[in-house]
C-alpha cells in the first residue's frame, strides 16, 4: 500500500508503519497557535493530514510538484544540509527512514494560514456534525488542485454546516485564501476543479474573498474592509450585478455592526460564532444562497428551508433599530431570469 498516515497523529507513526508503507520521508509541521501538518512521502507523491482550527482532513496521493510551498518540507533532500532545515528537533531514523518531528512552519505560511483558521473556528464553532477529528479526519471532500485555469495549487478544503457545506480556498503559491458556500460538497478532483476553476476566474487574487455559489451563480465580498469603505463585490453567472452588489455590502456592514442582534430561529449557520464579523456574515451569505435557489413565485413549490431563511432575514430587520431591509435577499431582484 502508498504510504498513507492513517490517524491524524505524529505519534502514530513508528517502526509498524514503516513496515506497511513505501513512506520514505515523515514530516510534522505545526505553527505557534497548534495548527498541524503531516506529510508522509515516497519522493514522488505525499499523503497528508492537516488539523486547521481544530477541524481535521485527509488528502491521499498528491504529486509532490503540486505542494507549493509546501514541498520544501516533503523533500528529504533539504535535510541533508543543516542550513536549510526549518526550526525544530534534529532529524531522526524510524525503522531507516527520516522522520522530523515538530518542525515549525515558517513566519509568511503561518501568516497566511491564519485567516482560513479563523474562518473554519468561526464557522464551525459550536462543534456542528461538519467538522473532522483527529481519529476521523474528513476525506474525499478535501482536495490539491493544479492546472485546468488555476494560478498555482490549491488547496481546498470542505465542510457540511446545517444548510450548507463551506471551501476554503488555498493558493499554496501565491498564499491567497477566499471561503466559499455550496449547497453540497464537491466529491470528486474532476467535480472540484471545474468549480473551483470557475470561482477563480471571477475573483482577484489581491483581495480575500467570502462568497457563495450555486452553479450558474456567484456572488462574493472582498474582506476585510473598513465601515465607511464601499467594499469590493463580484457577482456572475447570469445575477443581477448591482442589487446583489447592494446586497452584499448592506449584510457585511450589518454583520460588522454589534448592536445589530441576529435571530435564533431558523439561523441559516447555527454553529457560526455570533460574536465575530466572519461568523455573523456567513449566516447572510448561505442565506442568499438558499434564497438563490428558490423557484419563482411558486409559494407551493417554496421549500421550508428557503421560508425558513426568508423569515430569518425578515426578523433581523424587524427587531434592528436601524433600517435593514436592504439586508433582505429579494430573489426576483437578483436573479436575471426572474426580471425579465
Amino acid at each position: 500500500m502508498y504510504g498513507s498516515i492513517g490517524q491524524c497523529d505524529a505519534a502514530n507513526f513508528d517502526e509498524s508503519c514503516v513496515s506497511e508503507s513505501n513512506v520514505t520521508f515523515y514530516q510534522t509541521l505545526h505553527d505557534s497557535s497548534g495548527n498541524m501538518i503531516w506529510l508522509a512521502t515516497d519522493n514522488s507523491f505525499a499523503d497528508m493530514c492537516i488539523n486547521l482550527g481544530g477541524c481535521y482532513w485527509k488528502i491521499t496521493h498528491v504529486p509532490m510538484t503540486d505542494l507549493g510551498l509546501l514541498e520544501k518540507y516533503a523533500d528529504p533532500a533539504a535535510y541533508s544540509n543543516r542550513a536549510s532545515r526549518c526550526e525544530g528537533p534534529e532529524p531522526h531514523w524510524v525503522g531507516g527512514q527520516v522522520w522530523t518531528s515538530e518542525c515549525k512552519l515558517e513566519q509568511q505560511l503561518e501568516a497566511a494560514l491564519t485567516l482560513p483558521v479563523h474562518w473554519i473556528s468561526n464557522t464551525l464553532r459550536n462543534g456542528e456534525r461538519g467538522c473532522g477529528t483527529r481519529d476521523s479526519p474528513l476525506e474525499n471532500i478535501a482536495f490539491i488542485l493544479s492546472g485546468g485555469g488555476l494560478a498555482g495549487p490549491t488547496l481546498v478544503l470542505q465542510a457540511l454546516t446545517s444548510r450548507s457545506c463551506f471551501a476554503i480556498l488555498f493558493g499554496l503559491s501565491d498564499l491567497t485564501s477566499s471561503i466559499l458556500f455550496r449547497a453540497s460538497c464537491l466529491t470528486s478532483n474532476d467535480e472540484a476543479k471545474t468549480s473551483v476553476a470557475d470561482i477563480v476566474q471571477h475573483l482577484s487574487a489581491d483581495a480575500h474573498w467570502f462568497g457563495a455559489q450555486h452553479s450558474p451563480f456567484g456572488f462574493a465580498i472582498s474582506i476585510p474592509f473598513a465601515i465607511g469603505d464601499r467594499p469590493a463585490a463580484k457577482v456572475w453567472g447570469g445575477l443581477e450585478e448591482a442589487y446583489v452588489s447592494k446586497w452584499l455590502g448592506a449584510v457585511a456592514v450589518a454583520a460588522a455592526t454589534p448592536s445589530v442582534v441576529l435571530a435564533s430561529k431558523d439561523d441559516p449557520v447555527p454553529s457560526a460564532n455570533n460574536s465575530d464579523f466572519s461568523g455573523r456574515l456567513a449566516k447572510w451569505i448561505v442565506a442568499g444562497l438558499v434564497r438563490v435557489s428558490a423557484k419563482p413565485f411558486d409559494q407551493q413549490g417554496t421549500s421550508k428551508e428557503t421560508e425558513g431563511v426568508r423569515n430569518w432575514m425578515a426578523r433581523n430587520a424587524l427587531s434592528a433599530s436601524q433600517d435593514l431591509s436592504s439586508t433582505i435577499f429579494r430573489v426576483e431582484l437578483a436573479r436575471r431570469d426572474w426580471t425579465k
